[in-house]
């Protein structure tokens, strides 16, 4: 009878020390799924980071390309200012509704546009209409790509 209880602890513990390398591959493969995880999110903040800078590279480069006076720097600087201002006050309004904040905002950017044209002169207008059509087609190719990814995670 002894010997049936020896053998009885032995196959426990060899039963248990199959469920402890099991339960060691689990972690380690929890391990390396979150390991993975964090990567994941990591380069898409930065791809993100390095996006916002490629566009205001591009908006840097369009006002150095249209070669602006000292007047219309100046200029150029009080709308913007006058935008951020509309845009901070909008974003401290309570009331408002999210589709009503996105039709002042629009309403905003739309007023800061026509403001902007209407102190360039007609050539430079012409090249700050052709560069905003680009960054719209951007902006909806990006758009386009980022329905697709969300639509293939599905």
């Amino acid at each position: 009878m002894i010997d049936i209880k020896k053998e009885e602890k032995t196959f426990s513990s060899q039963e248990g020390g199959s469920m402890k390398k099991v339960l060691l591959v689990l972690i380690a493969g929890m391990l390396i799924a979150g390991v993975f995880s964090v990567s994941a999110v990591v380069a898409d903040n930065t791809n993100k980071k390095q996006n916002v800078q490629k566009e205001s590279v591009k908006k840097q480069n369009i006002w150095s390309q249209l070669n602006l006076t000292a007047e219309q720097k100046a200029k150029h600087k009080e709308i913007l200012k006058t935008r951020k201002e509309k845009i901070d006050a909008l974003k401290e309004e309570g009331s408002l509704d999210p589709k009503e904040k996105r039709a002042k905002l629009q309403e905003i950017q739309k007023t800061t546009n026509s403001e902007i044209e209407g102190m360039l002169t007609p050539a430079q207008r012409e090249e700050y209409k052709k560069y905003k059509e680009e960054e719209v087609k951007a902006r909806e190719e990006a758009r386009k790509k980022k329905k697709a990814k969300t639509s293939q995670e599905k």
